[in-house]
């Protein structure tokens, strides 16, 4: 399983930035390690699903709260999650 640190710039590319790992991962698990200005996340994921979503305090490393998503997103589906629920 493959592990990817992204730092982004903007939370617009977020998404494109995400769905373009899913895409080079087509049919493998993968991790995301996202840092923004205030959380940091780790996701386990295959494909559309984000299967385990951590959400935490970047200072403190504090555990704010965990999600996931939907099995078989449709690839629409899935940048829209991302931007609503990656912030």
């Amino acid at each position: 399983m493959k592990t990817y640190n992204i730092q982004p710039d903007q939370q617009h590319e977020l998404s494109n930035v995400i769905n373009k790992i899913r895409l080079q991962n087509k049919d493998n698990w993968y991790q995301l390690h996202i840092t923004t200005s205030t959380n940091l996340y780790k996701i386990k994921a295959f494909d559309t699903w984000l299967q385990l979503i951590y959400v935490y305090n970047k200072d403190t490393l504090q555990l704010k709260y965990t999600d996931s998503s939907p099995m078989e997103l449709k690839p629409t589906q899935f940048k829209d999650f991302i931007k609503h629920r990656i912030i």
